[in-house]
């Protein structure tokens, strides 16, 4: 599904320029990122169960046509989520905090971007685009639909 019709091809190129010029701290800036460093077979296990075989599938699916997909966050710690809000670029609210009954991570969010070109590259915009139709299509909620905060790189399960 190509989501330009829906939203409008305008509007679409406007919200990816404005979230792209926007300011976001560098990643040695952020006061802590530690589950961003994980690898990504890590990362994945932090999912939860519902969540991911379809990260595994919207992975391969974007590197299988020559995306160079990076998964960056599925869990959070309620330290880096505080971390990020104080820096401007996290949530109160976030997903990414979800435990399982065990206290586990069990994240029902992430975030995945493009290898290179991070959130801002000149690849960014047709690649989350792309990662939307595929979030889409697995049933999950993409953040690039959002305006208040427009975050492309986000996908979730719906629900609570």
């Amino acid at each position: 599904m190509n989501i330009a019709p829906q939203l409008g091809l305008g509007l679409v190129v406007a919200l990816a320029l404005a979230f792209l010029t926007r300011a976001r701290p560098r990643e040695q800036e952020l006061p802590t990122m530690t589950e961003a460093r994980w690898s990504e077979p890590r990362k994945l296990s932090a999912a939860h169960p519902e969540l991911r075989p379809k990260l595994v599938r919207i992975l391969g699916q974007l590197r299988a046509e020559g995306w160079p997909a990076k998964l960056f966050y599925t869990y959070r710690s309620p330290t880096t989520q505080a971390g990020l809000v104080a820096a401007g670029t996290g949530a109160r609210q976030s997903k990414h905090t979800a435990t399982n009954a065990a206290g586990q991570p069990a994240a029902r969010a992430a975030d995945i971007v493009h290898a290179t070109d991070g959130w801002e590259g000149p690849q960014a915009a047709p690649f989350f685009a792309r990662l939307g139709e595929l979030a889409e299509a697995e049933g999950l909620r993409w953040g690039g639909r959002w305006r208040n905060p427009y975050d492309p790189a986000h996908v979730e399960l719906p629900g609570a």
